[in-house]
């Protein structure tokens, strides 16, 4: 392990200086660095299966034909390694493509079973019609204007026209003009409207906003005008953990914000830090759209940088070891990430940097695709349709762009040259890790 460095010091405290030589580097990523050996990247060659898997099962296959396909081929696999004449040095290519195609089908079915397969009580097993109320808790809160508000309700029951009541399960997006009272997370409640499926694409290359909440799990709207057409059952009905911990710690943030801050300057943290934008008014968010600037107020990985900055400067105050840091820090990411909701963008960052944080413990070389695409497969594990998200797919693409096009760019704009000759004469320490 060596170290390369250079300084230019005028005034300096020495000991300072000791004590950043001494430090382990954080997040030391060389974005120059070879990435086109199959030995460091392997999730480079594995993502492309993982892909077509997923295509393959929303474009072409069935479950139960992907289903059969897959047995079919690991029986293969498993008479290949347990007869003797089989195992020799010929069939090693194929055993290899036989597995990497029974592993691209399982996401196929993976994809079937969070896209297709449905319990028998499903909402989307019953007419829409014959629905006159439902009673479900309320798992996310969407406050919009200042007289709307959306809820996602997951079903616990519906009421039948003809008067008969069942278990029912789904969610349902549930669209409050009224907010004389506001309901919180974990609110059980009934409601009494008309369910109506979400508008279709209606025009090629037009967004689907049907398909959009339907990769959310959501597959009906309720809209009502009233908050007289609700009743709150009880309380406190949400996920014990969210309950318990994060919620109120939302709370606390927005009475403090409330409390201590004006209208612009509260909606404005509201946004960075809640990723709520509702109270943002809209002049400030056209002028932040003349700027360019509309994307700092939409919860991504910007603020998870924002978060490990905070944490890393209130850590250079501290004589803490290296590996509590890091695992401290992993900690207040995914407690960030639950305090926004989970949103997408913030677990794609917020995976990423827990890979490396992983690797880095384990005294790992870090190669950045496989921490950009071992997290993608991470994600498409779990919900395979984001796949199909625009978000996802640029995010991804965007990231990849630049560790990909970084030398070349810096080849042909040398910008950190520049910058270095033009801060010649200041203060500087560059420390490069090898």
């Amino acid at each position: 392990m060596t170290w390369n460095w250079s300084f230019k010091l005028k005034n300096v405290n020495i000991e300072r200086i000791k004590f950043i030589l001494n430090m382990k580097p954080i997040f030391n990523i060389n974005l120059t660095q070879d990435n086109n050996t199959h030995s460091n990247n392997p999730f480079l060659y594995l993502i492309p299966w993982v892909i077509g898997g997923i295509l393959a099962a929303k474009f072409f296959f069935g479950y139960y034909l992907l289903l059969f396909i897959t047995c079919s081929i690991l029986l293969i696999l498993i008479l290949i390694k347990i007869i003797p004449d089989l195992t020799n040095h010929q069939l090693n290519r194929l055993y290899s493509i036989l597995l990497l195609i029974a592993l691209s089908f399982t996401f196929g079915i993976r994809y079937h079973q969070v896209n297709s397969i449905r319990p028998e009580n499903h909402i989307t097993q019953y007419g829409s019609a014959d629905i006159i109320s439902i009673t479900g808790v309320i798992k996310d809160i969407q406050l919009y204007e200042s007289d709307f508000c959306k809820y996602v309700v997951c079903l616990r029951g519906a009421n039948f026209i003809n008067g008969e009541c069942e278990k029912v399960n789904g969610n349902i997006l549930l669209n409050v003009y009224d907010r004389e009272i506001e309901y919180n997370y974990g609110d059980l409640i009934r409601c009494n409207g008309k369910l109506e499926e979400p508008l279709h694409q209606r025009n090629p290359g037009q967004f689907d906003y049907r398909s959009y909440l339907n990769r959310k799990d959501i597959f009906y709207l309720m809209s009502v005008q009233s908050t007289d057409s609700i009743r709150l059952i009880a309380k406190n009905k949400g996920n014990i953990f969210l309950q318990n911990f994060i919620v109120p710690v939302r709370n606390y943030a927005r009475s403090i914000f409330n409390h201590y801050l004006q209208r612009s300057s509260r909606a404005l943290l509201h946004a960075l830090i809640l990723g709520e934008r509702q109270d943002i008014d809209k002049k400030i968010i056209y002028d932040f759209q003349r700027l360019g600037l509309i994307h700092v107020l939409a919860i991504s990985g910007l603020h998870v940088g924002f978060i490990i900055l905070f944490v890393l400067s209130l850590f250079s105050f501290l004589r803490i070891p290296y590996k509590t840091r890091m695992l401290v820090m992993s900690v207040v990411l995914i407690g960030f990430a639950a305090l926004v909701n989970f949103k997408a963008p913030v677990i794609r960052a917020v995976l990423m940097v827990i890979l490396y944080i992983i690797g880095d413990l384990y005294e790992r070389r870090i190669y950045p695709v496989n921490i950009i695409l071992g997290s993608a497969i991470i994600i498409l594990v779990v919900e395979p349709r984001e796949l199909f998200n625009p978000g996802f797919q640029f995010s991804y693409l965007a990231v990849l762009s630049i560790f990909y096009g970084y030398k070349k760019l810096d080849q042909l704009i040398p910008l950190r040259s520049i910058l270095q000759q033009r801060f010649k004469h200041n203060r500087y320490i560059i420390i490069h890790h090898h």
